[in-house]
């Protein structure tokens, strides 16, 4: 089953966990409907209902938002667009944008979005867009029409 980020939000679905891993993309050729594409992996963890506040704690530290590291109830697309800005950073930077050298540092760098320096050749449009994401105030994200933008810049960048 192929679907992507907005047809997954458009069911209604939460993805809760968006990790380099579990992203592929495809480059597609010069046949009839072959076509360039992404995916998202690890359906497993996706919930139908971004209505309702969840408390189910799941995802890679480095990518957990800070409602998450609170264990905090919260809601799906605030948490899934702040995975998508840690998942751009890294692949602009080749390393995550929170690291700490204990559970507890991390989780502190994240709660103040205390992130790496972004490269000085990251455009300045690309650098608003991740930082709009890394926003510790889940409903100050970007919105997921802005994300979707950043979403294909990282899939032209990857292919």
């Amino acid at each position: 089953c192929r679907l992507s980020a907005s047809a997954v939000r458009a069911a209604g679905m939460l993805i809760r966990k968006r990790e380099e891993e579990e992203v592929g993309l495809r480059r597609g050729g010069s046949e009839i409907g072959i076509r360039d594409r992404s995916k998202l992996g690890d359906g497993g963890l996706a919930r139908v209902g971004n209505d309702k506040r969840r408390r189910t704690v799941c995802g890679s530290p480095a990518y957990m938002s800070p409602e998450l590291n609170a264990m905090e109830a919260y809601y799906g697309p605030p948490v899934d667009l702040w995975a998508l800005g840690c998942f751009a950073f890294e692949v602009n930077h080749g390393i995550p944008p929170f690291k700490g050298e204990s559970l507890d540092t991390l989780k502190l760098r994240i709660k103040r979005a205390d992130h790496a320096p972004f490269k000085k050749t990251l455009s300045k449009e690309e650098q608003k867009l991740i930082k709009g994401l890394l926003v510790v105030e889940p409903f100050d994200r970007c919105p997921a029409a802005d994300a979707a933008i950043l979403w294909e810049q990282l899939a032209g960048r990857l292919n």
